[in-house]
């Protein structure tokens, strides 16, 4: 099965974007409540925010489920 070059576009830029320590979806999705509630009421986060804006930048499957989680605390 051949690559499209719109998929090898999205693959390189992923690959260019990781870093020698990353957060993996486990991770993420352990602490995404959290950061989630944190980020809606303005209050500061911890230093592994950046991990966390990190993988949601090259992970869409977390990245929906922080927008899920936004949406549903923007709601309430």
């Amino acid at each position: 099965m051949a690559l499209t070059q719109e998929q090898v576009a999205r693959l390189t830029q992923v690959v260019s974007q990781t870093k020698d320590s990353e957060l993996d979806c486990d991770e993420v999705l352990r602490h995404l409540a959290e950061w989630s509630e944190r980020v809606q009421n303005g209050e500061s986060i911890d230093s592994a925010a950046e991990s966390v804006r990190a993988h949601l930048s090259i992970c869409p499957e977390c990245l929906e489920e922080f927008q899920i989680l936004a949406e549903v605390l923007s709601s309430k």
